[in-house]
Formats: structure tokens, sequence, C-alpha cells
């Protein structure tokens, strides 16, 4: 007998787990959807290279101002 093995005996007990396992992979891959979106439209309205980023691992960004120039230094 193992330390779960008390749920066999009333498993109608924990039949909602089985909704809420149900429930959170839905909103995981409506997360991961969300997210996949929104990696898109950065690359429609920024004109960024998102997508190539995500693979590389490299980012193209133009310096507008420096943190130096911003406080004064």
């Amino acid at each position: 007998m193992g330390y779960f093995a008390f749920m066999l005996e009333n498993y109608s007990s924990f039949a909602w787990i089985k909704d809420a396992h149900k429930m959170l992979a839905n909103a995981l891959l409506a997360i991961v959807c969300l997210h996949i979106c929104g990696a898109f439209l950065d690359c429609v309205l920024n004109k960024a290279a998102a997508f190539k980023s995500m693979i590389n691992g490299y980012k193209i960004a133009i310096k507008m101002w420096s943190f130096i120039n911003f406080t004064g230094f």
C-alpha cells in the first residue's frame, strides 16, 4: 500500500482533480497562444525581429539614448 492508496477506495470524492487538471491545461495553452500572438504583433507593429531573437538569442537594438546621458554623468 502506497501513500495515496486511500484515493482508490473513494475515488469519486477526488473527481474534481481531473476537472482542475483540464482547466489548468487549457489555461496554459491559452497563455502560450497569447504569448505567440504577442511576439507576432511585436514583429508587425514594432518591426522587431522577435522570432529571430528567440531562436539565436541576439536582438539588434538601436541606441536612442544612454543611461549616462539621462542621469547627467
